[in-house]
């Protein structure tokens, strides 16, 4: 679908492709970006230093990273089952947060806790997604 606006960054990420089929793209490959930075602009500047709307459509594809915790309730020491069972909820919610187009580059467990009857787990995802999505 076009727009008459510009494509804005929605995450901090790097910008690693752009798949646009219409705007003026104002940061380049491994650029790192922060939300609200605009990503493809929707005017041009003419030769004669005017300004041009554009329609704009695409995607900005960059590198981000998400930390995402579980947890499960426990009673005794952390049993391969609970870790697996954990690393899969992570799983689970980062991929809800994806779409077909996007990827995950890299899975790092960060910390597995045990207490208070409760196991914890925080894992990094490093991805490929469309920042510019809402």
């Amino acid at each position: 679908h076009f727009s008459s606006e510009s494509l804005i960054s929605t995450k901090h990420a790097v910008v690693v492709k752009f798949d646009v089929l219409h705007g003026n793209p104002c940061v380049k490959l491994n650029q790192v970006v922060h939300p609200g930075d605009a990503l493809v602009q929707s005017y041009l500047i003419d030769s004669k230093g005017q300004s041009v709307s554009l329609a704009v459509s695409g995607k900005v594809y960059g590198v981000t990273w998400t930390t995402v915790h579980s947890e499960i309730d426990a009673d005794g020491d952390i049993t391969v089952f609970d870790f697996l069972r954990l690393l899969y909820e992570c799983r689970r919610q980062i991929e809800t947060e994806i779409s077909e187009d996007e990827e995950v580059l890299k899975e790092n467990i960060l910390q597995v806790t045990s207490s208070e009857g409760k196991i914890r787990i925080s894992v990094l995802y490093t991805c490929i997604e469309d920042i510019t999505k809402q």
